[in-house]
């Protein structure tokens, strides 16, 4: 099958001296439709499949999949003679014809341009926008001078799978025009892109407009950005290359950079594939007067427990950092104060709203509490520690005012003063060794006496005020008797 190669590279021999596709399809005795399938798609994706190690049967019968015009029985019965035939073919010149004032300008620009496309040539990798889909769309563009460095040839992967051969003008290094016709011969539909020229050599980026005629035959204008891939010219490393449409799954720095120069946006909205971890993208470098903002998660109620119970740790990564986790599709049985409490042990200060099918519930927790809260002392077993601190930390007005008694362990941080400690209970987040500790400050004579890591027995008087520690206002307990105790024989908090 090398004879496939060698006619591919003979009809791009023939296209590029000016050969009309029909006068190719009258001298191979084959329809236009068929010999534009031939040429645009099904040689370009056979070359391409080699490369990547298909077999060449495998690889011919893929890039015969593209299309339903191309008999394979018929192309590889006439193989030989189609080749002698394209070898037999060669462009006509006729000394008659009245010169065009405008073409002969555009042919010495082509001429006066392949001189200076050295600063450009190379393959880039371009965005716009679709418009056929909400997508960004990524194409391969190779710039090069051509064969007899008498034109500057620009070839172009469609992010359909097929592939248009135009010339390039460059203007004084600051405006290039790329021009190709995107439809199949005889039709003529011109796709024309206008690129702004840096004052640089070997620039890395080129941004420009492009105008063409949508699926209705309507013309379109979009913006285009074209980032330099690689400097090679070779069509071979070229080939390997594929256009398509590009998710906001598929996201890296190069990519945001383009869609802000596209879009010019006033504000971003990234819906962010949940099994990604969203640490990569708050690490990722991103266009300049980008920040986040704020960073919502959104909770199907009805797997919440599947995903708690095979991948706690990847749910966990996404609701760290959250401002507003919001559970949708939630059902009155489901254990919502469970799932509650579930988020606020790794991140306290998210807002949790849970929904319905219909878009909202009633106050869901208002009997859930499992101690007596309106009890003079509200006494917390060691197994609702976690339940009472998660409620506080919620609703601390139902608690200010009121004393409160559990056990807990001793952290004694520096700088906060003598009288102060912060007796508290270590909860796991995602997994053993991963842990936070859940406690409140409290202001108590008998702190000085009390050493870091000792349990101790408390009761005391909630209030709520500012503190530096919170960095705002949070709950500070008032002791009103502290002493040590036995350390509990299962120290980690549950939420159940």
């Amino acid at each position: 099958m090398e004879e496939l190669l060698e006619i591919y590279k003979r009809i791009e021999d023939l296209r590029n001296k000016g050969v009309k596709m029909k006068d190719i399809a009258d001298k191979t005795n084959m329809p236009a439709s068929v010999l534009s399938s031939l040429y645009s798609s099904v040689l370009p994706t056979f070359a391409r499949s080699v490369k990547k190690g298909m077999t060449e049967e495998e690889a011919l019968d893929y890039a015969l999949s593209q299309v339903n015009n191309v008999s394979k029985k018929r192309l590889l019965g006439n193989l030989t003679e189609m080749k002698g035939q394209l070898l037999e073919l060669e462009p006509v010149t006729t000394g008659n014809q009245k010169e065009i004032p405008f073409v002969r300008m555009l042919t010495e620009e082509m001429n006066h341009s392949a001189q200076e496309v050295y600063n450009y040539s190379g393959i880039y990798i371009s965005y716009s926008l679709s418009s056929s889909s909400d997508c960004l769309k990524m194409e391969p563009y190779l710039i090069s001078a051509s064969e007899n460095n008498d034109y500057v040839q620009v070839t172009h992967m469609s992010a359909y799978n097929t592939t248009h051969r135009g010339i390039g003008l460059l203007n004084n290094h600051q405006n290039a025009y790329i021009i190709f016709n995107e439809r199949e011969a005889p039709q003529l539909a011109l796709f024309t892109i206008y690129l702004q020229l840096p004052m640089y050599d070997y620039p890395s980026m080129l941004k420009g407009l492009y105008l063409s005629l949508d699926y209705n035959r309507n013309p379109i204008a979009r913006r285009i950005v074209f980032v330099k891939y690689s400097d090679s010219t070779s069509m071979d490393d070229f080939i390997e290359l594929k256009g398509g449409l590009l998710t906001e799954e598929e996201l890296t720095p190069e990519r945001l950079a383009a869609m802000d120069i596209l879009h010019q946006p006033e504000r971003v909205i990234i819906e962010y594939n949940g099994m990604w971890l969203v640490s990569k993208f708050e690490e990722m470098e991103k266009p300049a007067g980008w920040g986040v903002e704020q960073h919502i998660t959104c909770v199907d109620a009805s797997t919440f427990q599947v995903y708690m119970a095979n991948m706690k740790s990847l749910f966990m990564a996404m609701v760290r950092n959250a401002d507003m986790v919001i559970f949708n599709r939630c059902q009155e049985e489901d254990p919502l104060p469970s799932y509650r409490r579930s988020i606020k042990v790794v991140n306290q200060r998210a807002e949790i709203i849970f929904e319905d099918e219909e878009g909202e519930l009633g106050d869901l927790f208002e009997d859930e509490m499992p101690f007596d809260i309106d009890a003079p002392v509200i006494d917390i077993l060691p197994e609702d520690y976690g339940i009472w601190f998660v409620d506080s930390m919620d609703h601390p007005d139902r608690y200010v005012g009121k004393t409160v008694h559990f056990k807990a362990r001793a952290l004694k941080p520096r700088g906060m003063g003598s009288k102060f400690f912060v007796p508290g209970r270590t909860a796991m987040t995602c997994c053993a060794d991963d842990t936070t500790f859940l406690g409140y400050i409290c202001k108590s004579a008998f702190a000085p006496k009390i050493a870091e890591g000792q349990w101790v027995e408390v009761t005391a008087k909630v209030a709520f005020e500012k503190r530096m520690e919170y960095q705002g206002e949070g709950i500070v307990l008032y002791a009103e008797h502290v002493e040590v105790c036995e350390p509990l024989a299962d120290e980690m908090v549950y939420f159940n």
